[in-house]
């Protein structure tokens, strides 16, 4: 029998407001429920029922040991930046045995999926690769979505995929050019934009509610785009995470001015326990590329 888990208070209150306004309002569309799967809390709350359920692997064979010993916080980071950047998509067939109605032998059954963000790289021929991939796809009924499609030079500009910017980088040292992969600034933005969100003076939590909240983000985050040259955007971020985690103590502490000379840097990232992403160290590949 399944372990029961128990909803946490904060997704028990969205759910009261969702059902509160559709009873309400029966003809009331909820088209901004998208960002909600997004969100922490019923992300990890999501994967407990499904590992509380005892379910078998899906196709890739991945279990939840697995996931878990490899790493579930880098494992939902990197499922939240898919949802959030749509590039999320299931493993494109999952085989199911379909009992026979006259207790013959089971058959087998393919439930397809089609992935509708891909990119294609090619030393040359580009113009054949897409004209062919546009053949391929009308003999299967479908279309390419031509304002999304285009032709790049990626040695000459970059173009963006799972949160990710790939193309030329230059090195700040000397101006040399290479060619890598670094976090979008679509991803960043995202990020500091999570981080003003939770910082607001209408937050009254303890302080050590919104510091982990704050943590398991920026860990997460960290964890993700631990690929290719992310110390700029690291540095960046400890840099603005700093000076809106300065503004929000200096509120709540009621301290006059910006609050400098009481929350420094060291102070903010030592005493106050945020994370600095610099500080942290890199971990292996992340799954987007493995």
């Amino acid at each position: 029998m399944a372990m029961r888990l128990g909803t946490p208070e904060k997704i028990r209150i969205l759910q009261r407001k969702l059902y509160c306004k559709a009873k309400a309002q029966p003809a009331f569309r909820f088209y901004g429920l998208y960002d909600k799967i997004c969100r922490d809390d019923i992300l990890r709350h999501a994967y407990g029922l499904a590992r509380a359920n005892a379910g078998a692997s899906g196709v890739d064979g991945m279990s939840f040991e697995q996931i878990e010993a490899r790493d579930l916080e880098v494992w939902l980071a990197g499922l939240r930046e898919e949802l959030i950047s749509k590039t999320y998509r299931p493993d494109p067939v999952r085989r199911v045995m379909i009992p026979n109605p006259d207790g013959g032998e089971a058959f087998q059954a393919h439930v397809v999926s089609y992935a509708d963000d891909f990119v294609i790289l090619s030393r040359g021929r580009a113009v054949e690769a897409l004209t062919w991939t546009k053949a391929v796809m009308t003999r299967l009924g479908l279309s390419i979505n031509e304002a999304k499609t285009s032709l790049k030079d990626a040695r000459q500009e970059r173009f963006d995929f799972l949160g990710y910017a790939f193309g030329p980088h230059y090195y700040k040292a000397n101006g040399r050019r290479y060619l890598g992969a670094s976090p979008s600034k679509k991803s960043v933005q995202r990020l500091k934009t999570k981080v003003a969100n939770l910082l607001t003076p209408g937050h009254t939590e303890p302080w050590e509610e919104v510091r982990d909240r704050l943590n398991r983000s920026l860990r997460g985050w960290s964890n993700y785009f631990a690929y290719g040259t992310c110390r700029p955007a690291f540095r960046g971020m400890d840099q603005y995470v700093t000076e809106r985690v300065r503004a929000f103590l200096a509120r709540r502490h009621k301290v006059h001015g910006r609050g400098n000379r009481r929350f420094t840097y060291d102070v903010i990232h030592g005493e106050r326990g945020v994370l600095a992403l610099e500080r942290l160290p890199r971990t292996a590949s992340p799954w987007a590329w493995q």
